[in-house]
């Protein structure tokens, strides 16, 4: 876990909001960081990554990484918590893709 979790996912959300967020954080397993992939979903069902060109939690090339392996990332500028800071555009984006998808 970070310092600073409010600075690290939500630093464009209002701080009030944030806080509220960070404060119904809880612990992780690791597991999901060290354990080896059986099987990723992506492989079976188109999927979208959603880079966040100001995130501070993870790196732009880890980010980009990740996106290259998907049908398509969709960048926004927004921290790492883009659902919070920019909810109505989350919500296009996703009701966009779920319509592309059952097309």
């Amino acid at each position: 876990m970070t310092d600073d979790p409010v600075a690290t996912f939500c630093g464009d959300v209002p701080r009030r909001a944030a806080e509220a967020a960070v404060a119904r954080l809880g612990p992780r397993s690791t597991k999901s960081f060290v354990q080896p992939l059986a099987g990723a979903g992506r492989r079976a069902v188109p999927s979208t990554y959603v880079v966040c060109e100001r995130d501070r939690a993870l790196r732009r090339a880890l980010q980009e990484d990740m996106a290259v392996r998907t049908a398509g990332p969709v960048r926004l500028p927004s921290h790492h918590w883009p659902f919070l800071s920019m909810p109505g555009v989350c919500a296009s984006l996703f009701a966009r893709i779920a319509r592309e998808a059952s097309a």
